[in-house]
C-alpha cells in the first residue's frame, strides 16, 4: 500500500479549504471504481474549516451518514468527494474543468464512507478514519467536517459518546 508523507503534499489548498487523501485500505463496494484513482493519490475527501491551524490536531473526520454525497472531477484528474452544493461552489472557483457545471462521476452516501482510512496532510497520525455525525448541516461547507478533539469541546464529546458505544 502506497504511503502518504503529508510533507510533500502539493495539492493547491486555499487557507480556508483542507483536504484528506483517501486512502487505499478502503475501496471496496461502491468504492471500488476509485480504485486505481485512490491507488495513484487523485482523490481527496474535502474539508471546510475556518481555522487551519487545527489540522494539526485531527483525529478523525465526520459525515452525516445519511448525506448525500458524490465524487467529482477536479483539476489535473484529481476527484474531490464533498456535496453537490459545494462541487457547484467550487466550480465557480476555477477548480473543475468547467465553471458552473461540476461533474458527478459516482454518487455516494454518507454511510458509504463509514470507517473510511484517510491520510490527513499535517497531521501526525498515519490514517485517520470517516466517523458518523448526525449534526452535520450538507448545506453549508462540502459536508465534511475534520475533527479535533483539542480545539472542539463537540468533537471531545462526541469521541467520548462513540467510546462508550
Amino acid at each position: 500500500m502506497p504511503q502518504y508523507d503529508g510533507s510533500s503534499c502539493t495539492h493547491p489548498c486555499s487557507h480556508a479549504r483542507a483536504h484528506t487523501h483517501y486512502d487505499t485500505a478502503n475501496t471496496a463496494g461502491v468504492l471500488a471504481p476509485l480504485e486505481a484513482d485512490v491507488a495513484a493519490g487523485r482523490v481527496f475527501l474535502m474539508a471546510a474549516t475556518l481555522r487551519p491551524e487545527t489540522m494539526y490536531g485531527q483525529t478523525n473526520a465526520w459525515a452525516l451518514p445519511d448525506g448525500r454525497y458524490g465524487v467529482f472531477k477536479g483539476l489535473n484528474g484529481e476527484l474531490y468527494i464533498m456535496t453537490a452544493r459545494s462541487a457547484l461552489n467550487l466550480s465557480y472557483q476555477e477548480r473543475t474543468p468547467k465553471r458552473g457545471e461540476p461533474e458527478c462521476v459516482l454518487e455516494l452516501t454518507g454511510q458509504d464512507l463509514m470507517g473510511a482510512p484517510v491520510a490527513a496532510p499535517n497531521c501526525p497520525h498515519e490514517r485517520i478514519h470517516v466517523l458518523p455525525l448526525l449534526t452535520i448541516l450538507t448545506n453549508k461547507g462540502t459536508g465534511i467536517v475534520t475533527s479535533v478533539p483539542s480545539d472542539s469541546p463537540d468533537d471531545y464529546t462526541a469521541l467520548q459518546v462513540r467510546a462508550e458505544l
